[in-house]
């Protein structure tokens, strides 16, 4: 039985065995050579980059907290306080600095929902 995964990657490698860069080393040196004609780095301060960042997630809707460095946890208590929420998952590497007290932190990145549900 075929996968719609098996099936694009079918479509990708066919695609490739049409170009001259069949070969594992070649293509990457091909896709190596082709011209970055995008903006790699930009002007604006790490604060203006901040912001516009924030600007960019409320476009789309999302609730944007700023907050200086020692008030993140007291910002993340408060937020999952607002929520109701007693057990969270945090992905590995998480400063533990951020991770507010009286609650249940739960540390991985493949979690399942019924771990949190616990």
């Amino acid at each position: 039985m075929t996968t719609a995964r098996d099936e694009v990657l079918a479509r990708i490698r066919a695609g490739l065995s049409r170009t001259d860069a069949s070969e594992p080393d070649e293509l990457t040196a091909a896709l190596a050579a082709l011209p970055r004609l995008y903006r790699t780095s930009g002007d604006l301060s790490p604060h203006l980059r901040a912001e516009l960042f924030a600007e960019r997630l409320r476009d789309y809707g999302v609730e944007v907290h700023t907050v200086t460095v020692a008030a993140i946890a007291e910002a993340v208590a408060s937020r999952l306080t607002a929520r109701s929420a007693r057990r969270v998952a945090f992905p590995a590497g998480f400063p533990a600095a951020w991770l507010p007290r009286d609650f249940d932190f739960l540390e991985g990145d493949s979690l399942l929902p019924e771990a949190l549900d616990r």
